[in-house]
């Protein structure tokens, strides 16, 4: 913008210069004028060299600092985005353990219902035997005590001898055998 009015100014300045010459114009005025507006035309040119260079610098800084703007703005995205995908991994990690602890407590839980079912089988599979050992014993107790008793009754002999204690007791003992035991037929 400043390089458009300086060359309109500049313009302007030469075309005054040419109405004013061009009504009392003289050789010796062209050429020292000539001199002047050559002077005045490369004052011009470098003015507006410079301006241009300015120019030409400001917009090169400006799009550096629009890139560096655009970069910058880049970062914060790509830095915003890295954060979301970290939390998102957070999240799915977090989610992934507390599946796997759930997991873990619906194993445990389970075994140890199973260890339990397995305690209650051996618990009553042991009370069981245990009650079939009771029923053994109280049988075998039984027959057992019978002869007991048998043996500590009494024996009466049926026939009197004569006086031979060995005949007596063998006649005794055949008769136990024989006849069956009182006690044992009560119970």
């Amino acid at each position: 913008m400043v390089l458009a009015l300086t060359l309109a100014g500049a313009a302007a300045g030469c075309g005054a210069g040419f109405k004013h010459r061009s009504g009392t114009s003289t050789p010796v005025t062209s050429a020292a004028e000539r001199a002047e507006e050559a002077e005045q035309k490369r004052a011009e040119d470098s003015e507006a060299a410079k301006d241009r260079e300015v120019l030409t610098a400001l917009e090169a800084k400006e799009r550096e600092e629009a890139a560096e703007g655009d970069a910058t703005k880049k970062e914060k995205e790509a830095i915003e985005k890295a954060k979301r995908r970290e939390e998102a991994a957070d999240k799915q990690a977090k989610k992934k353990e507390r599946e796997v602890e759930e997991r873990i407590k619906k194993l445990e839980a389970t075994a140890k219902a199973k260890e339990q079912a397995e305690a209650k089988k051996k618990t009553e599979e042991a009370a069981k035997k245990t009650a079939q050992a009771k029923q053994k014993s109280s049988t075998k107790t039984k027959t057992t005590e019978a002869p007991k008793a048998t043996k500590k009754a009494p024996v009466t002999s049926t026939t009197p001898s004569s006086g031979s204690t060995r005949h007596h007791s063998s006649s005794g003992t055949a008769n136990r055998r024989k006849q069956p035991s009182p006690t044992a037929t009560i119970e």
